[in-house]
């Protein structure tokens, strides 16, 4: 074998991140297919030049050959360049393939990072599969990398087999149950509301000498032709099923199970819930062991899913009256019209009723898989001593009802149709074979005895009344006891001596006897009966008499029609019909002859009337008299009562509105209305009662709405008339606007708003918005403003509230949410005293916080001298980080401070009180603004003598001290001489300084004591006195007294 030689360097980063990317696009995109009909590959193949391997094994290869038609598929992954596509995806020129007779390979695999191939067919590439092992040996050129070898780590087919023939049959039979354990079986197409079904097939066989059948492919969906596996196409689906019990690598299906049978009960089987109304199809498809599926058909069972309740029936009738007997109990239920059960799916498989309560048995008339129906043909149900005798109690029982579908998903609990009826207790009854003994029982005449036992009365109770009839008993007491001539009254009697029956004819006739007890319990089913035979020549009785109304109500002519059949048996022929009448059912009147089936009657007024009829024959022979009917003739009006008056809306509201209006003659009273014109809504506000004046009230109005109507009657005949349309507009919906809020203190607020149309408001409020507190204000309904004042509130909170508003029918409307904050509560925190140092007097910085905006007040006393208290004020509002100074303090003097302060509306913070001891002064006073004035002092008079200086020294300090001054002439640092100590306590001092010599040097400072003893100097002051002179009146003087000489005395210089 000739090698060409190739090198080509790689990074294992480049390698890396064409891998890493490989596999996100294959992540993202689906790059590998999830083909099933194949053969896993596996194993490596060396790279001659760079000794790494394309590998079929690990790196999620997914390589596979399909050994039905020789076509590979997936990718494996080159260690040098990423991964490689076999099949035709990302592959142009692909896929490879293998003959599978010589098992020579060829075709190419394309490198999807550089885009070159892996050329199975030309530069003399020669792999090849072993058919027999399925073993993989040979070289392949790769253009990118040259050689790799197939033989060198062993590269194979997993699973291999020489079977390629598929399984002889398939999977047949399907069946499905609802669930696996109690479970009843589904036809096909059959409706379910299982969410767990079961299903089981026959088992599939294998071609002879077959590799045997692996087990079966399964579909489950809502699709009728998807393949469950097809190891030709390469196709398969497992449709919502998951999950698979068998492992379906190196397969085309997506489900496989071993069995027979697929419970979807026992595991999580499913991919999603079935979805109402979908049929959904189970297909199978047998698989062997080589991986061939059988692809000639498929089994295949569809169902359908019902998981909504049917609507039950509007409402059940139970029959009236008080029974003496369960089988003479029943009810009834609508089947046809808009009143009846539907169900749009599995459709109705009929009804269900339970008695007295609903933990017991639903019950049926039949069964479907277990569950008791009664078919949708019936709509009435009798009750029967053996299934409902024991649930009957005396009184009234409850008759629940409800609806079940073929699914046997049944009408909701709140559906379920209720209806009552009564049981008095058990009527009389007699024995079992007792009959009435009927003497003769053949005659000629109509003159027959009869008697019976006694009938047995239920405990307590006592027979009161035997009655006797030819016809069968009535359903109700009250017919039995209100026709005397049909059901004849025989008291306790036992026994009737010989009469003529009424309604017997000839041949034979059956007499019937019932019991009433003393507490009036009768059962029509708790009669006995005795036959007999009328052998007479008389004509027999008309048939079938009926009794019908045909007076003309608006002439007020009363006409009652009766018709009849003619007798079997007439005698001597030439028959005539006597129409004989009463008013109390006992005392009978002729009121005409005919002799047609027919006869009107003029009757004289509209009350109840009883009617016999007679047959009389050419021999004047008479019939025994037909049972009594019975008959009120009132007539029917033909047309519609007229307005008298038209329909009008008043007492309108926000909800209701009264409507009005009369008619010619009684009718009852209906509305219909909608908000558009002509569009009424499907219920009618009514009242039955008939009436000439006619009101009805709409309710349940919306304010603000216009509606249109029509008023609409029917008299007693069902003749409707109805109005034209009219309209009116409902009341507005009470508004509230303008709503503020003012005034808001600590504990307080004032709610302002302005209502409309509003009796009354409800002002919800509270810190959340789930309130909690509650202010009713009534209110006009004309506009008006209105205030309300929330009180005890938190301070410095935030309140939310609502203000609902109601109308005249006291009807609430929502309100929007409104919001404020309390003030908050004045605080004064932080307090902190700290001296102030080098301050002339004994000084504090009070600092302090306020949590809102107050003025400031420092109140100070010394703690032995309360009534010594001063304040510091600062009338400025202001919030946050305050400070003030206080000065004047004494010194080492305990003292108390307390911090205030008041907001705008007068509320006052005050803060704890700070006891503090003031630290010792031992600070001098600071000597400010040092002058010196000089001037000189002449003699006293005219007296001759020196002149003398003085120097007037004046400071001040910045506290008050003491005065005095240290002096001496000429300059230096001693001081000879001392003014006098002034111990008064100033800040502005003045000392004089007098008897100086003038035009002298002196040198001076000034000395201040305060009051805690600190002493301080001025700087050394150097001055000069002032000169000594004379004034002109000095010289003046001197002068005369030296030209008259009497001045001499005087010396002036």
């Amino acid at each position: 074998m000739m090698f060409k030689n190739a090198t080509v360097k790689l990074r294992v980063f480049s390698v890396l991140v064409i891998f890493f990317m490989s596999v996100f696009l294959m992540t993202q995109f689906s790059l590998f297919p999830a083909r099933a009909a194949s053969l896993s590959i596996s194993g490596r193949a060396l790279s001659a030049n760079t000794g790494a391997y394309l590998d079929f094994t690990n790196y999620n290869s997914t390589v596979r050959v399909n050994w039905s038609n020789g076509t590979f598929e997936g990718y494996a992954f080159s260690e040098d360049l990423g991964w490689v596509a076999f099949g035709t995806v990302d592959n142009a020129q692909g896929p490879v393939q293998v003959n599978t007779s010589t098992g020579a390979v060829t075709g190419k695999a394309k490198v999807i990072s550089t885009g070159a191939y892996f050329d199975f067919t030309n530069y003399s590439s020669n792999v090849v599969i072993n058919p027999s092992t399925g073993v993989l040996t040979g070289y392949v050129w790769s253009e990118d990398l040259g050689w790799f070898n197939f033989s060198d780590s062993g590269v194979i087919v997993d699973d291999f087999s020489s079977d390629l023939t598929e399984p002889a049959t398939n999977a047949s039979g399907i069946t499905m149950v609802t669930a696996s354990s109690g479970g009843y079986a589904i036809n096909e197409f059959g409706w379910t509301k299982s969410t767990v079904p079961s299903f089981s097939w026959s088992t599939a066989t294998d071609n002879e000498g077959g590799s045997g059948i692996r087990g079966y492919c399964v579909y489950l969906g809502t699709e009728a032709s998807e393949d469950p596996g097809n190891s030709v196409t390469l196709t398969g689906t497992s449709g919502i099923l998951t999950n698979s019990p068998s492992p379906i690598t190196g397969t085309d299906c997506g489900f496989i199970t071993t069995a027979t049978s697929l419970d979807l009960g026992s595991a999580d089987y499913l991919s999603s819930d079935f979805v109402h109304g979908e049929t959904y199809y189970l297909r199978i498809k047998a698989i062997d062991n080589a991986g061939n599926t059988y692809n000639s058909s498929v089994a295949s069972f569809a169902f359908q899913y019902d998981s909504e309740v049917p609507t039950n029936v509007s409402y059940i009738s139970c029959a009236s009256g008080s029974f003496s007997n369960v089988a003479d109990m029943s009810f009834t239920w609508p089947i046809t019209g808009s009143a009846v059960s539907a169900d749009a799916d599995s459709r109705v498989l009929g009804w269900q009723y339970q008695l007295n309560s609903l933990a017991g048995t639903w019950l049926g008339t039949g069964t479907d898989n277990g569950v008791a129906y009664i078919a949708t043909s019936s709509s009435t149900r009798t009750l029967t001593a053996d299934q409902d005798g024991a649930s009957i109690v005396n009184g009234t029982n409850v008759v629940y009802f409800r609806t079940v579908d073929f699914a046997h998903n049944f009408s909701t609990d709140a559906t379920i149709r209720t209806c009552n009826l009564q049981f008095g207790g058990e009527a009389p009854s007699f024995g079992n074979n007792e009959t009435v003994t009927v003497t003769p029982d053949s005659s000629t005449t109509n003159a027959f005895a009869l008697s019976w036992p006694e009938a047995t009365p239920s405990a307590t109770h006592t027979v009161t009344n035997y009655y006797y009839m030819t016809t069968q008993p009535p359903s109700t007491l009250a017919t039995l006891q209100g026709n005397s001539s049909t059901y004849i009254d025989n008291g306790t009697s036992t026994s009737v001596s010989a009469t003529a029956l009424p309604n017997v004819n000839k041949g034979s006739n059956t007499v019937y006897v019932v019991a009433v007890d003393d507490a009036d319990n009768y059962s029509p089913s708790n009669s006995i009966q005795g036959t007999f035979t009328l052998n007479s020549t008389d004509p027999d009785n008309v048939s079938n008499v009926v009794a019908s109304d045909s007076s003309i109500k608006s002439e007020s002519k009363w006409y009652a029609t009766l018709t009849w059949t003619a007798p079997t048996y007439q005698g001597a022929g030439n028959l005539t019909y006597q129409v004989y009448r009463s008013t109390d059912n006992s005392t009978f009147t002729l009121v005409g002859t005919t002799t047609g089936l027919s006869y009107v009657d003029n009757a004289p007024s509209s009350t109840q009337y009883f009617y016999k009829i007679y047959t009389k024959d050419g021999a004047n022979a008479l019939s025994s008299g037909t049972n009594a009917v019975s008959l009120t003739p009132t007539g029917r009006y033909t047309s519609a009562p007229s307005l008298s008056s038209q329909p009008s809306a008043s007492s309108i509201t926000t909800k209701k509105a009264k409507i009005t209006w009369s008619t010619s003659r009684s009718g009852d009273s209906k509305i219909a209305f909608g908000t558009s014109t002509g569009s009424y809504g499907t219920e009618e506000p009514s009242n039955s009662t008939q009436v000439t004046d006619h009101e009805i009230t709409l309710t349940g109005l919306t304010a603000g709405t216009t509606y249109y109507y029509k008023a609409r009657w029917t008299d007693e005949d069902g003749n409707t008339g109805v109005s034209e349309e009219k309209s009116f507009t409902t009341a507005a919906a009470p508004t509230v606007y303008n709503v503020s809020t003012k005034n808001i203190t600590l504990t307080s607020a004032i709610i302002e708003y302005t209502v409309k149309d509003t009796s009354k408001v409800k002002i919800y409020f509270g810190t959340t918005t789930s309130f909690g507190g509650l202010k009713e204000v009534s209110t006009s309904t004309s506009e008006s403003t209105y205030t309300t004042q929330l009180t005890d509130l938190t301070d410095g909170t935030k309140y939310f509230y609502k203000i609902n508003k109601y109308d005249t029918e006291n009807a609430e409307y929502e309100g929007d949410v409104y919001s404020f904050e309390t003030l908050p509560r004045p605080k004064i925190s932080n307090v902190v005293l700290e001296s102030v140092a080098n301050t002339a007097e004994t000084t504090i910085r009070v600092s302090w916080k306020t949590n809102t905006e107050v003025s400031s007040i420092i109140t100070v006393y010394p703690e032995n001298d309360p009534s010594n208290t001063r304040d510091e004020v600062k009338v400025t509002l202001e919030k946050g980080e305050r400070s003030m100074i206080v000065r004047g303090l004494l010194p080492q003097t305990k003292y108390f401070l307390v911090v205030r302060g008041r907001d705008k509306l007068g509320n006052e913070a005050v803060s704890d009180s700070h006891r503090f001891t003031t630290s010792t002064d031992t600070r001098p006073p600071q000597i400010l603004n040092l002058k010196v004035i000089g001037g000189t002092i002449p003699p006293v008079g005219f007296a001759a003598g020196e002149v003398k200086a003085q120097l007037i020294i004046t400071w001040d300090t910045d506290e008050p001290a003491t005065s005095q001054v240290e002096f001496g002439q000429g300059s230096g640092a001693a001081y000879s001489q001392k003014s006098q100590y002034d111990g008064n306590i100033t800040t502005n001092h003045t000392v004089i300084l007098s008897g100086l010599t003038p035009s002298q040097v002196y040198h001076f400072r000034a000395i201040s004591t305060d009051t805690a003893g600190n002493i301080t100097n001025s700087v050394d002051t150097a001055t000069i006195a002032p000169k000594a002179t004379r004034s002109a009146l000095d010289l003046v003087f001197k002068n005369l007294s030296e030209a008259f000489g009497f001045m001499k005395s005087v010396k002036l210089e």
